[in-house]
């Protein structure tokens, strides 16, 4: 082949030809090049068989334009590398700030403690003539510390002109109802004369309660109200809160203690200051919370939840099959809980494992044999049998007994659940209370006695001119409610 000339007047070959390039075929389906004996293309394995060679011209062309995109895809996959580093770095990030609060949250945060009350010795009775609570006590154990006087006779019977809405209580001295003409109403222990009477927006759904000198009502729009004892007059008026308040209060340490729909809520007993409040949702809020050290538990549409009084938190909760509550109790450390058909027990001081909220997926790699089975929430025992439709209980120092509605008695054991005795009576119309004699149910019409040992029945006592629908014993006797508004004092 000729040379040139160059600019020096020398002769530069050419170089060498064209046809030293390999033959080239081009892909019909992705547009890249390759081997001409190949029949695949190496991009997209797509068939190659039919495509025709490339000329030498053509063949430059296209390779050239097939290095110009590898190197594009190289720097695409470099971004690519780039970018999937950072968000594996982010995700990374994400998860060790998630454990690292989850760790600080569960492990090392103490929150500020609860506000300490402005009168701290404010808290419920303990005396033999009081009655405080509609249960009796912090506990809610439905334990008097006087005989039953169910074979007294009238000290005096007062007529409320209505019925009362609620259980009676007593500091000792007055004796507190809530009629269902909307009107707390407060009578004279001595004589049963009419002290006082306060209207109301609306009948309380739950009993009031009594500490120092005043009387602590909740009502249903989710609001508290404080009177003085003596007068009547209203002391403080708390603001509206969300949800509504159907259980009675609760005093302790000079908190006022509300359980309601939406929330467990504490007041300043002598301000109405609201001190604390742990939020939730629950269906049912009927039963009245229960205090045992410084815990207080309340019994809500599904579970029981245990709060610390002094840290404001929740510390343990126990589950149930999305049931109503009937009754709960505590005392010396363990808390009782009587939901429909099913009672069970557990420590105050429980807590739930570290692991608490990851056993909802724990379950279902369970179910479909992933993993092992789940470890139980602590509990003493759980599943004891009870009525279907149960009263407040009444507990002692070795058994719970409760009352059915439909006249079922039953004696379960505080240690383990077991059945120790059931019986069949009247049905009950109100909670039984236990006496130093005996354990006392209200009938329709009349009073038992029952031996708490043994489920017999010690005294039957009839009231044919009444129609009973509450009780409550003191040392200053025994106080009977009827549907018609008589109240009648038994010494």
């Amino acid at each position: 082949m000729p040379g040139r000339v160059g600019g020096g007047g020398h002769m530069v070959s050419a170089g060498p030809a064209s046809s030293d390039a390999r033959p080239l075929k081009l892909c019909p389906s992705c547009g890249r090049t390759t081997d001409a004996d190949s029949n695949r293309c190496p991009n997209c394995l797509a068939d190659v068989t039919q495509s025709a060679v490339l000329g030498v011209a053509a063949a430059e062309v296209h390779a050239e334009a097939d290095r110009v995109d590898d190197v594009q895809r190289a720097r695409r996959r470099r971004r690519r590398s780039q970018r999937e580093i950072w968000i594996r770095r982010a995700i990374v990030g994400a998860v060790l700030a998630y454990v690292a609060w989850w760790g600080y949250s569960t492990f090392i945060y103490e929150p500020p403690p609860v506000p300490i009350a402005s009168s701290p010795a404010i808290g419920l009775s303990t005396a033999p003539e009081a009655w405080p609570i509609e249960d009796g006590n912090a506990g809610g154990t439905r334990v008097a510390q006087a005989p039953s006087a169910i074979g007294g006779t009238a000290a005096w019977s007062t007529d409320l002109g209505g019925a009362m809405k609620t259980a009676m209580v007593t500091d000792g001295q007055h004796l507190f109802i809530a009629s269902d003409s909307n009107e707390i109403v407060a009578l004279d222990l001595a004589t049963g004369r009419q002290l006082w009477a306060q209207p109301l927006q609306n009948a309380p759904y739950s009993a009031p309660t009594v500490a120092g000198n005043l009387l602590y009502v909740t009502l249903l729009q989710g609001k508290v109200i404080a009177f003085h004892v003596d007068t009547g007059e209203v002391a403080w008026e708390g603001p509206n809160t969300v949800g509504t308040f159907p259980s009675s209060p609760i005093v302790a340490d000079g908190v006022v203690y509300v359980f309601g729909t939406h929330g467990v809520f504490g007041f300043d007993a002598i301000t109405g200051e609201r001190l604390m409040g742990v939020e939730h949702e629950s269906t049912w809020a009927t039963i009245t919370p229960v205090i045992d050290g410084p815990y207080v538990s309340a019994a809500g549409s599904s579970d029981v939840k245990v709060i610390n009084r002094e840290s404001g938190l929740q510390s343990y909760f126990l589950e149930f099959a999305r049931s109503e509550p009937y009754s709960l109790v505590a005392d010396n450390g363990e808390v009782f809980a009587i939901y429909r058909g099913t009672a069970s027990a557990f420590d105050v001081t429980s807590r739930r494992p570290w692991w608490e909220r990851f056993r909802a997926a724990w379950s279902q790699a369970w179910i479909i044999g992933w993993a092992p089975a789940p470890t139980a929430p602590p509990t003493l025992w759980f599943g004891g049998d009870a009525p279907r439709e149960s009263l407040p209980a009444v507990l002692t120092e070795d058994r719970l007994l409760i009352a059915g509605r439909t006249g079922e008695l039953v004696a379960l054991s505080r240690a383990t659940g077991e059945t120790l005795w059931s019986t069949t009576t009247e049905p009950a119309v109100a909670p039984p209370v236990l006496a130093t004699d005996g354990l006392l149910l209200a009938h329709r019409n009349s009073l038992s006695l029952v031996d708490p040992a043994t489920g017999d029945t010690i005294l039957e006592r009839p009231f044919p001119d009444l129609v009973l629908t509450r009780i409550t014993v003191t040392a200053h006797g025994l106080f009977i409610g009827a549907a018609d508004g008589t109240v009648r004092l038994l010494q």
